[in-house]
Order: C-alpha cells, then structure tokens, then sequence
C-alpha cells in the first residue's frame, strides 16, 4: 500500500517537471529554431527532417535524464504504472513535432513537384513505446537507463520513416511513380551500405529499407515520381528497366508441394543437436530451445511459423522472444520486442531460430535476415524436427556474402520462382564468404 501510495504521488510531479524542462529545451535550441525556419520558408530537405528528428530526440532524453534517476524512484526502479504514465505521453510530444515537420516539407515538396495531392501523416508506432515502457520496467533504472537514450532517437527518426513510406504508398495508389531513395551518412555499417540506393515504390517492396538499427544516420528521401521508366534495385545497384517486372514478394520454396505439414510430438523428439562455431556448449541448450518453439508453434499458432530472438549470451538463461507468424512467413514486427532488441543490440549477438511449415530449405526472406549486422546465427528447424543452421564464422565475409546474392541474382534473375534456386547456389557457395552452412 505504501508503494502504490508513492508512484501515485511522484508520477504528476515527475511529468510536470520533465515536460517544462522539454518545452524549455526545444524553444531555446538554435539548430530547432534554424531548421523550424527552414521549413517555414518550403526549403525542408530529407536530411532536414531527420536532422530535425535526432534533435527532438536530444532533447527528450535530456530531460528524462535530468529528472529520472534511481534515487527519485521507488526502490530504483520505474515501475510499469510509473513507465507508462510518464513514457507514452513525452513521446507523443515529440511525435507530433515530427509529424508537424514531416507534413509541412511533404507538403512543399509536393508543391514543388506540382502535385496537388495532400501530404500524409503517419500514425505513431505506439508497438515501439510499449516497447520501450516495458523494457525500462523490467530491471533496475540503473541497469535500463540507456534505454532512455538511443532507442529514443531511433524512434524518432522512424517517424520520419513512416511519414516517408506513408506518402510514398499514397502517391502509389494515386497512380504516380514514387521512388525511394535510401542514403548514408558516411559513417555507416556494411548492412546500411548494402541498403543505400534508389529504388520504385510499391505497396509489396522489400521493406528493409525503411529499418534502421540502433545509432543509424541514414536518411530514407521520398522523389513523387517524375514519370521515368527506370528504377534501381537496392541490392545490385544495376538500373532496370520497369518492363522487367520482379515479384513483389518473397516466396518460400516448397520442396513439400506446398502443403503445410502440422507438427507432430514425433517429430519434436525426432529433434537432434547440432555443434555451431561460437556456440559449441550450447548445442543441447539450442536443442531444447527447437523442442520449445515447435511445440510452441503446435499448441499456439497452429503449426505456422514461429520466429524465437535472443541474445547469445542469454542462452539457456533467459526464453526466446516469439513471434507468430503465417504459413509461410512471419512479421518480426507483430512483437513489439523484437525490434526493440534487434535496434540494441550489437554486431553478431543474435542467435534468430525459425519454424518452416512448407519447405525444408532456407528461404530468400531468411538469407535477408541473416545479412542483419545483429544476427550470429539463424536457424530453421521444420515442422518434421529437421535442423538446419546458418553462421557466421570468425571469419565471415559479409561483403563476399552479398556480392554472391547479386551474382545468383543476375544469373538466375529475381521472380518468386527463381527465389528458390538463388538460395540454394548461394548455400552452395558458402565456403567462398567463411559462411557456416550445416545440413
């Protein structure tokens, strides 16, 4: 009772003061106030608003820091009812000053282009705030604090993302041709690298290039179209024409006919261990852990596939974060958490294990997701208890990885029916990039 009575007295106090002290620093802050202006005056640019974004970010965890500590908290820790009172409405704030920014530079560029369609907002990404209001409450402030930080920004400049990817899929279906253009900063990470570049819009492309991990600079510009016939893919940087039209989408092979094989108990004994490089003690560990998500995926999710994320060093300590999926893919997104990990974590730190209920092979989609800079291992375990694993070595050539996808992929050409075998020369070829491919 005593607790509930204190949470209940900091938490209007609290948010009072690090909303004032917020307010304070965004009116005060020069580089706002330049860039507010900028926009004021149509000459926003893409870099503009994510600049923008990375600042409201800065100022929001300087005011989380200088009011939230162990010390002002019940027992050092912010408890969930203290988190969600205080977290979600700050970050609100902050999503609408984005927003605002982000319609007002769509708007002028919309002008510009002379095109009379009303810019799009984006709705906030409340998945990503629980996220957030979650994580902090789980552990000591202390521990989480950084929580308050980075991920802040990464939210923030996903905002940007959204308004970008919103107005692109509204022009789309107003029949212009909408390109997005994925930049860096100069500074970035080899998974960033192979991102940046231009490419069509449409409702089904590849979504990768709206990510962006922990710390990431890259800027995503949307161009409204000027009518041209000609579009970049991101992954092999060669300009096409749009007659050579490839699948929107990814499709898994299906060596089974398609027909999604339920999980049986015999077919999670049937389960084995497998030796990894980098993981060598855990191999019963990962054993245990393909046990529990196929039987997860039989009495949860109806035999459909099943994500499981978790870092390496948490193995057999801590349970896998799941995500359920389709039949024949799943959204890492439907869980708010994996994000949230996937944008903290480090390089190499993830061990990423996965269900097929139709295929007994890695798919195209899977390969995307162990290019991730996060991820040391992706597993697949079938729904007839086979493993398969891929892992990168000590070794590992990440460029020598990707020049090998765009050489199966210029050979083979990218349709839903090539995937298959594009995957499968690419898994051939894995001693050329130090790739660990175990069958």
């Amino acid at each position: 009772m005593n607790r509930q009575n204190e949470v209940k007295d900091i938490v209007p106090d609290l948010l009072n003061k690090i909303e004032s002290t917020y307010k304070d620093l965004v009116e005060n802050d020069e580089v706002l106030s330049s860039l507010l202006k900028k926009n004021a005056d149509k000459l926003a640019k893409a870099q503009d608003e994510q600049d923008f974004a990375a600042k409201i970010a800065e100022r929001l965890s300087e005011a989380y820091k200088e009011h939230i500590s162990s010390g002002n908290l019940p027992n050092g820790k912010m408890y969930y009812n203290i988190a969600k009172r205080i977290i979600p409405p700050t970050m609100t704030d902050s999503y609408q000053q984005i927003s605002d920014y982000c319609y007002a530079a769509q708007s002028a560029l919309n002008e510009n282009a002379g095109i009379s369609i009303k810019a799009q907002r984006a709705p906030i990404n409340t998945d990503r705030i629980d996220g957030i209001v979650n994580r902090v409450s789980q552990e000591p402030f202390d521990e989480i604090d950084w929580i308050l930080k980075a991920p802040i920004e990464n939210f923030c400049r996903s905002v940007v993302d959204d308004h970008k990817k919103a107005n692109a899929d509204f022009h789309y279906r107003s029949g212009l041709r909408p390109r997005i253009i994925r930049k860096t900063d100069g500074k970035c990470c080899k998974w960033c690298s192979n991102l940046a570049g231009a490419y069509e819009y449409s409702p089904g492309m590849d979504r990768e290039v709206f990510r962006r991990h922990e710390n990431c600079g890259c800027t995503v510009e949307y161009d409204p179209g000027d009518g041209s016939k000609r579009r970049q893919n991101v992954w092999s940087k060669e300009w096409k024409q749009k007659s050579e039209k490839a699948s929107d989408s990814i499709a898994l092979e299906s060596p089974l006919g398609n027909k999604p094989v339920l999980v049986t108990d015999q077919a999670i004994r049937k389960v084995k261990a497998v030796k990894v490089q980098g993981l060598e003690e855990d191999s019963e560990i990962l054993k245990e852990e393909h046990q529990k998500l196929l039987k997860f995926a039989q009495k949860e999710n109806g035999s459909k596939e099943v994500t499981g994320v978790i870092n390496k060093s948490e193995l057999g300590v801590k349970k896998f974060v799941y995500a359920k999926g389709d039949w024949d893919r799943t959204n890492l997104d439907s869980n708010p958490e994996i994000p949230m990990i996937f944008a903290m974590s480090p390089p190499e730190s993830l061990v990423v294990i996965h269900n097929h209920p139709n295929s007994n092979s890695f798919s195209y989609a899977d390969l995307g997701i162990f290019s991730y800079p996060q991820v040391k291992t992706l597993t697949l375990v079938t729904n007839k208890g086979v493993v398969r694993v891929l892992n990168k070595t000590d070794s590992f050539d990440y460029r020598e990885f990707i020049d090998i996808i765009k050489e199966e992929k210029e050979r083979w050409g990218f349709t839903g029916t090539t995937q298959p075998v594009i995957v499968k020369n690419v898994l051939k070829r894995a001693k050329e990039c130090n790739l660990e491919y175990i069958k």
